[in-house]
């Protein structure tokens, strides 16, 4: 008998891989559902057909099935947290010098968003190792949600729509003196 050598498809194109990254994110809260019961894969295999059928469409080019899709979303994670852990790294990398860690691009950045809990962590506020990335936009935030921003770390493409004041009591907490004033009536 003669082994029948598998076929290869196109490699994807950034095209391609911009294409990919919205119809996930629509289906986020489904493809990362961490339960494994029969109705959830079910929807899972329903949100991922629906993504084969709008990639296919936007694509006009190859073909791809849903377990091609599949495995591109799980290598573009895989490459996300790989490039995510050379940049935090070279953040706390001793003996200085220029930061030699690959940025992300967009479509990296939109999966970042997408898996942040496993390429970031969770902060802690309490940690006393606060790095300050130098590029960061300058952008006037008022003083109120300065706190709530620091706590959060919050991407420039995660951005959702959170009213700072319905949170605020829970999320900042006043530094009471002795005599009952807080760190801000001292000036």
């Amino acid at each position: 008998m003669e082994k029948v050598k598998r076929g290869r498809s196109a490699n994807f194109s950034l095209h391609e891989r911009d294409i990919l990254v919205s119809p996930i994110q629509k289906h986020k809260s489904v493809l990362e559902n961490k339960q494994s019961d029969a109705s959830t894969w079910k929807m899972k295999e329903a949100a991922w057909e629906d993504i084969q059928k709008v990639f296919n469409a936007r694509s006009g080019g190859t073909f791809r099935t849903t377990k091609t899709l599949k495995v591109k979303d799980e290598g573009l994670k895989r490459l996300v947290r790989k490039k995510s852990a050379v940049i935090r790294s070279e953040l706390y990398r001793i003996g200085g010098g220029r930061n030699t860690a690959p940025p992300l691009d967009n479509v990296e950045e939109q999966i970042k968003c997408l898996i942040s809990l496993s390429t970031d962590g969770m902060q802690s506020i309490y940690d006393s190792d606060v790095i300050i990335q130098e590029n960061q936009d300058n952008i006037n935030v008022p003083k109120e949600s300065l706190q709530v921003a620091e706590i959060s770390q919050i991407s420039k493409f995660c951005l959702t729509n959170v009213n700072v004041d319905t949170f605020k009591d829970t999320l900042i907490e006043t530094d009471d003196d002795e005599d009952g004033m807080t760190a801000d009536d001292d000036n």
